[in-house]
């Protein structure tokens, strides 16, 4: 028995069925729309945010005074200064917004793929 050679298996690490339909539960997680709606929406807000707040640091350094500032926005100040805060949110938003996209194609092939079979 020792002697004797085992068939070895080989490990496949992709995912076999990438281009199935496997992952939908219902017909409304499968619509490519509220996906792409609910991430433009979120990335505008961080886009608007990363604004508005930059503007805030600009006025709060001509004026002088106190600002409130999170742990994370007073260490990114400390390092780059007023900009450096505002441009991290909107890189975000922005990797937010392409993975929306993304998600958009897939759903989107994947909706016209069914119709084509």
């Amino acid at each position: 028995m020792e002697n004797e050679n085992q068939p070895r298996k080989k490990t496949r690490w992709a995912n076999p069925h990438h281009e199935s339909d496997y992952e939908y539960v219902n017909s409304m997680s499968k619509s490519p729309w509220p996906v792409l709606l609910w991430t433009i929406l979120l990335s505008g807000g961080f886009y608007a945010f990363a604004f508005f707040r930059y503007r805030e640091m600009v006025a709060w350094e001509k004026s002088g005074g106190t600002m409130r500032m999170a742990s994370l926005e007073k260490l990114s100040y400390d390092i780059g200064g007023t900009w450096l805060f505002p441009l991290l949110v909107a890189l975000l938003a922005t990797v937010l917004l392409m993975a929306g996209i993304r998600t958009f194609r897939h759903r989107w092939r994947l909706m016209h793929n069914d119709d084509v079979k």
